[in-house]
């Protein structure tokens, strides 16, 4: 999204990504190189202290503050880091709307397993619907909110919940939530389900929210 947002910036705008990850800014400073643009850079930051960001015009966070316990502190940080009439705009998840048809019991192992692993961490997988009242609670005006959720019965809409599920398979091993054969019996049946022409997936729903300084 950051080489998205500078396409249509243009020339005279500039965008600054920032992420706590060395590695994943190291590899988006490769990209913009290797793409050749140059109205980009990218930081390395601790997300909830001071921003090396002052008076942008737009601060967009994405599937960022559901994996925080202060998100309000993000928040402040993105608000020191906007002008006077600037916006904050936030696209994140909850989890609570995700479904399959028909039913699958696969599915529902997955969803609380997800659930579970991820409050287990801290987070909160039904953060998306609180978003707007949030950022009103931080003082920005003019808040306003829309829904977007990927569903359909082909394509990639289909493969996200598995790759979701692997990608907490070590967080539920150490945890203890679920062993490595019911880890692979849920992939398993979750790869059948998806495979089928007769089934429909749709993802946890995601709120868009902005509101402006």
């Amino acid at each position: 999204m950051t080489f998205e947002l500078a396409n249509r910036a243009g020339p005279a705008g500039r965008v600054i990504g920032l992420d706590a990850d060395a590695v994943k800014v190291d590899l988006a400073r490769r990209a913009a190189a290797d793409r050749g643009v140059g109205n980009v850079e990218f930081h390395r930051a601790d997300l909830l202290e001071a921003w090396p960001v002052s008076g942008a015009s737009l601060v967009y966070i994405r599937f960022v503050l559901l994996h925080l316990t202060d998100p309000q502190r993000m928040l402040a940080r993105a608000r020191q880091a906007l002008r006077p009439g600037g916006v904050l705009v936030i696209e994140d998840i909850d989890h609570g709307g995700e479904f399959c048809d028909p039913p699958c019991p696969a599915f529902e192992r997955y969803h609380e397993l997800f659930v579970r692993t991820a409050q287990h961490r801290g987070a909160d997988p039904f953060f998306g619907r609180k978003v707007a009242r949030l950022l009103r609670d931080a003082g920005f005006a003019s808040v306003d909110s829309a829904l977007v959720q990927p569903y359909g019965c082909s394509g990639d809409v289909k493969r996200g919940h598995i790759l979701l599920f692997l990608s907490i398979r070590e967080a539920l091993l150490q945890s203890g939530l679920a062993d490595a054969a019911e880890i692979a019996e849920i992939v398993r049946e979750l790869q059948a389900f998806t495979d089928s022409a007769q089934t429909t997936l749709g993802w946890p729903r995601i709120f868009q929210v902005w509101g402006r300084v």
